[in-house]
């Protein structure tokens, strides 16, 4: 009972700090609820809408992303709306010998302006960032460019 006695004869702020690393520890092992798992699913949306027009790009676009978000544990029921700018050519200027060209580029894919989520699951913050996380990671655009709102019971 050695360790019982040194507890008896330490300070007060020693004795606090020691506690406080205990329930921290314990905190850290404790198992996280809510996980969010999805099923295995290859995509590649900008690939499976090759050689369409803008309209039918963001309607392919959108039907799977919403089978892809419907299919993750606590996202539940889901509508999606992207908003794309058909850049169609891009024009540059380029500088050969003292002259300047115009050289034309096409874009193979329209650049994406925004993407609205309504789920249901919408109502977990949670939820709110995985969702947010993975579609900024699908579609190569900032967070700032996707809102998720939820969907109306």
């Amino acid at each position: 009972m050695k360790w019982l006695d040194k507890l008896k004869t330490m300070k007060k702020d020693k004795l606090i700090l020691l506690i406080l690393a205990g329930i921290l520890l314990v905190v850290i092992k404790l198992p996280a609820k809510n996980t969010v798992k999805t099923k295995s699913y290859e995509y590649n949306i900008q690939n499976s809408a090759a050689d369409k027009t803008t309209t039918d790009y963001g309607t392919s676009m959108e039907k799977q992303l919403e089978e892809l978000l419907s299919s993750v544990m606590g996202v539940g029921n889901v509508k999606v709306a992207v908003t794309l700018k058909d850049s169609g050519k891009n024009m540059q200027n380029v500088k050969e010998g003292e002259n300047y060209t115009q050289k034309t580029e096409n874009n193979d894919y329209p650049e994406i302006l925004g993407v609205l989520i309504v789920a249901k699951g919408a109502g977990d913050m949670k939820v709110v960032s995985e969702i947010t996380d993975a579609v900024s990671a699908l579609l190569g655009i900032s967070a700032n460019k996707i809102r998720v709102l939820k969907m109306e019971a």
